[in-house]
Protein backbone atom coordinates (compact mmCIF):
# COMPACT_ATOMS: atom_id res chain seq x y z
CA UNK A 1 0.00 0.00 0.00
CA UNK A 2 2.77 2.91 0.64
CA UNK A 3 4.74 2.15 -2.63
CA UNK A 4 1.31 2.82 -4.58
CA UNK A 5 0.24 5.80 -2.46
CA UNK A 6 4.08 6.87 -2.98
CA UNK A 7 3.79 6.58 -6.75
CA UNK A 8 0.00 8.40 -6.36
CA UNK A 9 1.91 11.16 -4.49
CA UNK A 10 4.21 11.55 -7.24
CA UNK A 11 1.93 11.73 -9.88
CA UNK A 12 -0.12 14.65 -8.20
CA UNK A 13 2.97 16.37 -7.49
CA UNK A 14 4.26 16.31 -11.27
CA UNK A 15 0.81 16.99 -12.22
CA UNK A 16 -0.16 20.67 -9.59
CA UNK A 17 3.54 21.51 -9.98
CA UNK A 18 3.98 21.68 -13.66
CA UNK A 19 0.48 23.11 -14.44
CA UNK A 20 1.59 25.81 -11.78
CA UNK A 21 4.53 26.28 -14.01
CA UNK A 22 2.31 26.76 -16.94
CA UNK A 23 0.08 29.44 -15.88
CA UNK A 24 3.06 31.36 -13.64
CA UNK A 25 6.02 31.10 -16.36
CA UNK A 26 7.47 34.11 -17.12
CA UNK A 27 10.42 32.76 -19.04
CA UNK A 28 7.80 30.95 -21.33
CA UNK A 29 6.93 33.39 -23.99
CA UNK A 30 4.45 31.00 -25.56
CA UNK A 31 0.48 31.52 -25.67
CA UNK A 32 -1.48 29.68 -22.84
CA UNK A 33 -3.08 26.80 -24.74
CA UNK A 34 -3.26 23.09 -24.08
CA UNK A 35 -0.46 22.66 -26.42
CA UNK A 36 2.04 24.31 -24.40
CA UNK A 37 0.41 22.72 -21.44
CA UNK A 38 1.03 19.46 -23.02
CA UNK A 39 4.57 20.95 -23.87
CA UNK A 40 5.60 22.03 -20.44
CA UNK A 41 4.35 18.32 -19.30
CA UNK A 42 7.00 16.94 -22.21
CA UNK A 43 9.61 19.26 -20.85
CA UNK A 44 9.23 18.25 -17.52
CA UNK A 45 9.46 14.42 -17.69
CA UNK A 46 12.95 13.66 -17.39
CA UNK A 47 12.14 15.34 -13.64
CA UNK A 48 9.41 13.05 -12.66
CA UNK A 49 11.92 9.79 -12.82
CA UNK A 50 14.08 10.80 -10.43
CA UNK A 51 11.91 12.74 -7.94
CA UNK A 52 9.69 9.08 -8.25
CA UNK A 53 12.99 7.53 -7.14
CA UNK A 54 13.81 9.63 -4.65
CA UNK A 55 10.14 9.50 -2.84
CA UNK A 56 10.45 5.60 -3.45
CA UNK A 57 14.21 5.63 -1.60
CA UNK A 58 13.05 8.06 1.44
CA UNK A 59 9.38 5.91 2.03
CA UNK A 60 11.67 2.77 2.42
CA UNK A 61 13.72 4.57 4.40
CA UNK A 62 11.61 6.41 6.75
CA UNK A 63 8.69 3.28 7.05
CA UNK A 64 10.90 0.91 7.32
CA UNK A 65 12.81 2.61 10.07
CA UNK A 66 9.74 2.57 11.82
CA UNK A 67 9.17 -1.06 11.26
CA UNK A 68 12.16 -2.16 12.25
CA UNK A 69 12.15 0.16 15.23
CA UNK A 70 8.60 -0.94 16.43
CA UNK A 71 9.92 -4.64 16.30
CA UNK A 72 12.91 -4.89 17.76
CA UNK A 73 13.36 -1.55 19.59
CA UNK A 74 10.15 -0.66 21.57
CA UNK A 75 8.97 -3.87 22.66
CA UNK A 76 6.27 -4.57 25.22
CA UNK A 77 7.93 -6.00 28.39
CA UNK A 78 5.80 -9.01 27.93
CA UNK A 79 7.77 -9.60 24.82
CA UNK A 80 11.34 -9.02 26.17
CA UNK A 81 12.81 -12.38 26.61
CA UNK A 82 14.44 -11.98 30.59
CA UNK A 83 17.44 -14.38 31.13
Amino acid sequence: RIPMTTFAASIAFFAISNSGVWLTSTMMYMPKSFATLVECYVAAIPFFWTTLAADLGYSTVLFGSFFWLKKYVFTSEKEVAIN
